[in-house]
């Protein structure tokens, strides 16, 4: 597809509407800033070298060969070259932040929900399984499980169950550690009030970002609801 795009224009320069080298390396950035858009900058900067190069055989003097005669005629290609892969690596760079800057958004609105059900929680019934009970469907969870570190008691929540992970949520609770399983997409951590922790909790979730933090504990997980 991506070839596909800059072989039409060449055949557009060439054959349909003869142009000359500056007409037709604008009309290649132009597609080239699209495709960064659309795809990325592997396929962008594959459209480069090959805008670059059919622009050196068709357009550049001697036409025909990949030979450049005059010495403004390789700045003009060096130029190219670079002003493409330039606007490859910028374009695909503003689309990694917009999509970031929309996780981010998604990320507040489901913290946001989050809190305001736990502020609606009936104090009338059993508030530890409200609270899982938000948890796995705000962040569309597959299962979590809420130790209380007093009672000990767990509460689970979700549609499916967290095998084997009741010791681990003790341990948690009481020694505040953290404990994570990509290929089980399990991630159990210590809920803590002032440094202490008072619980733990356990989610199962699909994968998410690297390098991003969870948005229930705030550590930098591989491993979410969303």
């Amino acid at each position: 597809m991506v070839l596909a795009a800059i072989a039409a224009i060449t055949l557009l320069g060439t054959r349909l509407v003869p142009v000359n080298a500056t007409t037709v390396g604008f009309v290649y950035l132009l597609a080239i800033l699209a495709i960064a858009t659309g795809w990325g900058f592997l396929e962008a900067a594959t459209a480069s070298l090959a805008a670059a190069l059919c622009l050196n055989f068709f357009f550049l003097p001697p036409a025909g060969t990949f030979t450049i005669a005059e010495p403004e005629n390789w700045v003009a290609f060096l130029s190219f070259l670079l002003t493409s892969i330039t606007v490859s690596r910028l374009s695909t760079r503003a689309k990694q932040r917009a999509q970031e800057a929309l996780e981010r958004q998604r990320e507040m609105e489901r913290l946001y929900a989050v809190s305001r059900a736990i502020l609606l929680i009936d104090p009338s019934q059993e508030v530890g399984k409200q609270m899982a009970n938000h948890i796995a469907r705000v962040f569309d969870l597959r299962a979590v499980a809420l130790l209380d570190r007093l009672t000990q008691e767990i509460i689970r929540a979700g549609p499916q169950d967290l095998p084997e992970i009741d010791d681990r949520l003790r341990q948690a609770a009481l020694q505040g550690t953290f404990f994570q399983d990509p290929v089980q997409q399990t991630t159990l951590t210590a809920i803590r009030l002032g440094g202490e922790p008072i619980g733990s909790l356990a989610i199962c979730g699909t994968l998410r970002p690297a390098g991003r933090r969870c948005a229930i504990c705030g550590d930098a997980l591989q491993v979410c609801g969303y």
